[in-house]
């Protein structure tokens, strides 16, 4: 998937995040917590058989926990998350170093929603089919290589023949990729309920970018699964004009502006966001930025903040103004937050009417968290 990608170069986790899992109810029932039985397996049974018939049942539910390492360009890093399948729709989820992590929740049509951290959810439509989920559904033909002890219990080693295996692309990871390879591999019970897998890939991407993934998965206890996409997703909103991305909530509306104006996102009950570019002197800092920008709005309205706070956001720091009413009768609560890209000083405005200041606070500083500025 092109987001998986990009998660995977920009985070160096990311591809974690689109490895999504696989789920169903067996025929001994719903999938057990670990080995659950001691009985030792024979190969006289088609596991094999057994295990495909399971998985590539419409209604197969199961989470996967996941733990692995994944190698960029030489160098590795732990790589863990969980995932859950059911009919219709995709989780997965993925923890990165410093405890925080990525969430994707997708419907087998390819639309999704993505949340770093506590972040917003934002739709993103992928377009590029292929998860771990649908790959599995795609198998066809496995081979019993025997018995191995996993855990102390003895469980069936299934493996791909070379005409029936998997592909990057059937996991949605072939995008820009000009050559690689992927292994898939399963430790089942006699009845062909999962109990363990291992999935690898190798991937060398046409920017030189070479990544190598080995996860190890275990399909925990399901009783059922389901999953529905996030009620409040967030729109996501690009200007090649003003060289930035971001995203907004569902009930704003994006206008974009012209020439040096700005780009407008109202709704119809008073909430407005503004996003504007401005050109300041080469090497002038945010605090010179922000002394010019109160100066300059004091000779406009002759009205100075009430009060200002310091937000951070991993990629900027921004200083954040709130202002009295500063145009029209009705009592609004104006917030400016202010950052520099550049010789570029950069302005997000939110306005709402007052009341609800806490909230818009919290709305202003997730949509300050969504947005990607690209230097001019």
């Amino acid at each position: 998937m092109r987001a998986s990608r990009l998660i995977a170069i920009a985070a160096a986790a990311g591809i974690s995040a689109v490895i999504l899992g696989c789920a169903a109810p067996t025929a001994s029932g719903p999938i057990a917590n670990g080995p659950a039985s001691t009985t030792s397996p024979t190969p006289r049974v088609d596991a094999a058989a057994a295990f495909i018939a399971i998985v590539t049942d419409p209604a197969f539910s199961a989470r996967i926990e996941r733990t692995g390492t994944l190698t960029t360009n030489g160098v590795p890093r732990p790589d863990s998350g969980t995932y859950e399948f059911d009919a219709a729709y995709e989780h997965s989820a993925y923890v990165d170093d410093a405890g925080g992590g990525e969430e994707i929740v997708s419907r087998h049509d390819s639309s999704m929603a993505v949340r770093t951290g506590n972040g917003p959810w934002i739709a993103f439509d992928d377009g590029d089919p292929g998860s771990l989920a649908s790959a599995i559904q795609g198998l066809h033909d496995l081979r019993d290589d025997g018995l191995d002890a996993r855990d102390g219990v003895a469980l069936h080693h299934l493996v791909t023949r070379p005409e029936g295996g998997i592909t990057l692309e059937d996991l949605g990871l072939g995008h820009d990729v000009s050559a690689g390879s992927a292994t898939i591999e399963f430790w089942v019970r006699d009845d062909g309920t999962p109990v363990e897998g291992r999935l690898t890939t190798d991937s060398e991407y046409v920017d030189g970018t070479v990544i190598h993934w080995d996860s190890a998965m275990r399909f925990t206890a399901i009783a059922q699964i389901e999953i529905s996409m996030p009620g409040d997703v967030w729109m996501p909103f690009a200007s090649e004009r003003q060289g930035y991305q971001i995203a907004f909530p569902p009930d704003l509306g994006a206008a974009e502006g012209t020439g040096t104006g700005p780009d407008i996102f109202t709704t119809a009950d008073g909430q407005s966001a503004v996003v504007l570019m401005e050109p300041q002197p080469a090497g002038a800092g945010l605090t010179a930025y922000e002394r010019a920008f109160v100066e300059a709005t004091f000779k406009d309205t002759k009205r100075s903040q009430d009060a200002s706070r310091t937000v951070e956001t991993g990629e900027r720091t921004w200083r954040v103004l709130e202002y009295p009413n500063l145009a029209g009768d009705e009592p609004m609560f104006v917030q400016y937050a202010l950052t520099v890209r550049g010789t570029d000083g950069v302005i997000v405005g939110y306005f709402g009417p007052t009341g609800d200041e806490t909230n818009d606070r919290r709305t202003l500083e997730q949509i300050l968290g969504t947005i990607t500025l690209s230097e001019r």
